[in-house]
């Protein structure tokens, strides 16, 4: 957790939990929205802090603890701000550094993953945004400031992310290399991007479609009547309590998208290893995997060529569905 002076801090500067806006990564990054950030915008909406934003902050010490145990290595924890001589306009604020490696010091980052997330890290490697933003610490020229105003000099040589897998309760290790491509092409975004604020270009917005639009706290200082567009207005009951479980929903729906993506994946690979066989069956689990034959009755076709054999068999009923959806879906 940031102090609320960070936080001031964190305005005349791009951190490492930036560089996801920053370099603009689906499915939250967005540029716009960082300028709004860090010229002190005021948002439209509250930022909704979330169960999984609550979760990784409560759990942090404890991941920390169980990589130190699983790994061997010695985390230190440093709790002030980073600033760098050699580009003003990058700051930091690290979970923990690693000390005492051969490689020299390293930069650690502590998360929380749910079991989707998990499974996405687990077949395609980390997200883009988690390998940029150990880059930005990776970077030379880091320091920070001691009790007497002295400036200690710290460089980060590598990188590691330890991933507590909430279903699991694993951790998932990965060391990250230093990169210098990736390290000076988020020095040339940030300069550019802090060249536009000096110069009072705003980046180009997204299409107001764009999902990362319809939950962002900026969305109607940004998108305007572009983003009225996108939905039918129909004098609706404002109710800004709702919010919170509204986001809740969004982000689990999300979850069971992504999951149900990964399921029909497993599902395609059994069916490839099955074959031909109509039925296995393994220490734990049987499949069947066998041609079935069903009828069904067409009503579209007996609504269209029997309508009144059809009116005699329909039966009405009542019900009442909740739908939501973000604005503009």
């Amino acid at each position: 957790m940031i102090t609320k002076e960070q936080k001031k801090i964190r305005l005349k500067g791009c951190g490492g939990s930036d560089i996801h806006n920053l370099i603009c990564e689906p499915p939250y990054g967005c540029d716009r929205k960082l300028h709004y950030d860090k010229t002190d915008q005021e948002p439209d909406f509250p930022f909704i802090v979330t169960p999984a934003i609550n979760r990784g902050n409560a759990l942090e010490q404890m991941v920390c603890d169980m990589y130190a145990e699983r790994t061997g290595r010695k985390l230190k924890k440093i709790n002030l701000t980073l600033f760098n001589r050699n580009h003003p306009k990058a700051v930091g604020h690290v979970d923990r550094a690693i000390v005492g490696d051969d490689r020299g010091m390293g930069v650690f980052e502590a998360k929380t993953v749910g079991m989707w997330m998990d499974k996405k890290i687990q077949e395609e490697g980390l997200p883009n945004g988690y390998i940029y933003q150990l880059q930005w610490y990776m970077q030379d020229g880091w320091y920070y400031l001691d009790k007497n105003g002295k400036e200690v000099s710290v460089n980060f040589k590598w990188g590691a992310y330890g991933l507590l897998s909430i279903e699991n309760w694993e951790i998932i290790e990965f060391d990250i290399e230093k990169d210098e491509d990736m390290i000076q092409s988020l020095r040339d975004l940030n300069n550019n991007f802090w060249g536009n604020i000096k110069d009072n270009i705003m980046p180009d917005r997204l299409n107001p479609s764009d999902k990362r639009c319809k939950t962002c706290m900026y969305r109607t200082t940004c998108q305007g009547e572009h983003l009225l567009d996108t939905v039918q207005y129909n004098g609706l009951e404002k109710d800004d309590s709702l919010s919170g479980l509204f986001n809740e929903y969004g982000d689990i729906k999300q979850i069971m998208n992504d999951g149900s993506v990964m399921l029909k994946k497993i599902r395609d690979k059994i069916m490839i290893a099955l074959g031909d066989r109509a039925e296995v069956q393994s220490s734990n689990f049987i499949a069947t995997y066998k041609p079935m034959i069903s009828r069904r009755l067409n009503t579209k076709l007996l609504k269209q060529e029997k309508p009144e054999i059809y009116q005699d068999y329909v039966a009405e009923s009542v019900s009442r569905p909740l739908k939501i959806k973000t604005i503009g879906e």
